[in-house]
C-alpha cells in the first residue's frame, strides 16, 4: 500500500526489487535515483542554487495475470531534502515510468509528478505512490523478458 510505501522510505535501505513470481523485474535506473533541482533564478551548475533534492530509496511491485497481459502494481518511496535554496513547503517531483521488452524496445511509459511536502521547521520530507499499470505483450506473446524501470525525468527546466 501507498502508506506502507512511505514507512519504508522514512526507514533507512537501498532500493530493493525482486524478480520471482513470473513478475517483471522493477527497478531504478541507473544513475537515476536522484534529482536535483534548482531556483528558476539559477544559471549554469551552481550548486548553492538547488532548491531541494529528490532520492528514490525503496521500489515494490505485485502483478496480477489478465488474459490478454499482466496488471502490475508499483510502489516506489523515497524522501527530498532542501538544498541552499529551499524553503519548507510543497513541491514536485518528476518521474517517468518505462516498460520495456526483452529487446529493450519501450513498450510503454508515463510520466508522473509526485507531491512531497516539507513541514515547516523540517529539511526533508518523504513521498511514496503506488500505481498500477496494465502491460498487453503484441499478439499474446509472453511477458517474460519484459523489465519495468523508474527514473526521475531530468528533462524539466531546473533538473539536473
Amino acid at each position: 500500500t501507498q502508506a506502507n510505501m512511505l514507512n519504508a522510505a522514512q526507514g533507512e535501505g537501498d532500493v530493493t526489487g525482486s524478480t520471482d513470481g513470473g513478475c517483471p523485474p522493477f527497478d531504478v535506473v541507473t544513475g537515476e535515483r536522484t534529482i536535483s533541482m534548482r531556483s528558476p533564478k539559477a544559471s549554469g551548475d551552481d550548486m548553492m542554487a538547488i532548491s531541494h533534492r529528490g532520492e528514490i530509496t525503496k521500489t515494490a511491485r505485485e502483478c496480477r495475470p489478465m488474459t490478454n497481459g499482466v496488471a502490475i502494481k508499483l510502489g516506489f518511496a523515497g524522501r527530498v531534502l532542501l538544498g541552499p535554496e529551499g524553503k519548507p513547503g510543497n513541491m514536485m517531483l518528476p518521474v517517468k515510468i518505462t516498460v520495456v521488452d526483452a529487446s529493450k524496445k519501450t513498450v510503454k511509459t508515463e510520466a508522473l509528478k509526485i507531491a512531497v511536502s516539507v513541514p515547516p521547521g523540517e529539511t526533508a520530507g518523504y513521498f511514496s505512490m503506488v500505481r498500477e499499470i496494465v502491460v498487453v505483450p503484441p499478439g499474446g506473446a509472453s511477458i517474460g523478458g519484459y523489465k519495468v524501470f523508474i527514473a526521475f525525468d531530468r528533462s524539466v527546466p531546473g533538473a539536473s
